[in-house]
């Protein structure tokens, strides 16, 4: 029943989105809901999306790293060029959940931008391509978020100026982008953030499959730091399913029932 809460707290993101949205006129505004494979398995029990697993780091992980691998329960992101209006999106978020839920550090990224790439968001084929199919009827229109984060654990810490961190990023995003060019279907983006003591990158990555997701990662840890030019990072992956609009308007209802009362058992 706590997870139902959490869950139905999640639901109403979309609603409060287009209240902050409205509130603020002319501002862009996306975002993604995105549920780790524990907490969505409490919600709708028995009847996980087609290779919902945690991303798995080796064959010998210790009991710390299964817990890494595994990610958070729950993920709100949040994209805007407001900055205001994400701190607003962000204490509400942390307002509604902090009884029932622990709240993890927030983030506040900028997006690492590609000069050769054409925003492939925009990209009808390529958005269409995320989207998991029709044969899986309850999940339909639903997709999958891989969200690669690599901490600079070094103990020099420095501050980099904004032209480092760009080059740093800029860099970064070249070797992403030959590790991902051989998965078909993927949409992906890289986020840079530094502060005091800490600098790192998100990479986040969509896809109507699992795999791709697990395919980057083996990548990332095969390839040598120098190519990659990330020596003491921390590679924390998570995967996460972000359920289509009905999905959540049914559980925001109370009509996502789980288990056997689920109103689509009939699917399954």
């Amino acid at each position: 029943m706590k997870a139902m809460s959490i869950g139905h707290i999640a639901a109403n993101i979309p609603g409060l989105v287009n209240e902050m949205r409205t509130s603020a006129s002319g501002s862009d505004l996306l975002y993604s809901i995105g549920f780790g494979s524990l907490l969505w398995n409490f919600i709708w029990q028995g009847n996980m999306p087609p290779g919902f697993r945690p991303l798995e780091i080796d064959e010998e992980n210790d009991e710390d790293e299964d817990e890494m691998s595994s990610g958070s329960d729950l993920t709100f992101c949040f994209f805007s060029s407001n900055t205001n209006l994400l701190h607003q999106l962000a204490e509400e978020s942390q307002v509604h959940l902090k009884n029932i839920a622990k709240v993890n550090e927030i983030v506040f990224a900028n997006l690492v931008q590609d000069q050769k790439s054409n925003n492939p968001v925009e990209d009808e084929k390529t958005t269409a391509a995320v989207l998991i199919e029709n044969k899986y009827p309850e999940f339909a229109q639903s997709s999958f978020l891989c969200i690669l984060g690599l901490t600079d654990n070094s103990k020099t810490n420095t501050t980099l100026s904004p032209a480092e961190q760009q080059a740093l990023s800029q860099n970064l995003a070249k070797d992403f982008h030959s590790l991902t060019a051989k998965e078909s279907g993927l949409l992906h983006h890289l986020y840079s953030w530094q502060t005091e003591n800490e600098r790192g990158h998100y990479l986040l990555a969509m896809s109507n499959r699992v795999e791709p997701f697990q395919n980057i990662l083996d990548a990332v840890l095969t390839s040598s730091a120098d190519s990659l030019q990330i020596g003491n990072v921390d590679i924390t992956p998570a995967l996460y399913f972000l359920p289509s609009l009905e999905i959540l308007a049914a559980l925001r209802m109370g009509t996502l029932r789980m288990g056997p009362l689920s109103p689509t058992a009939k699917w399954k």
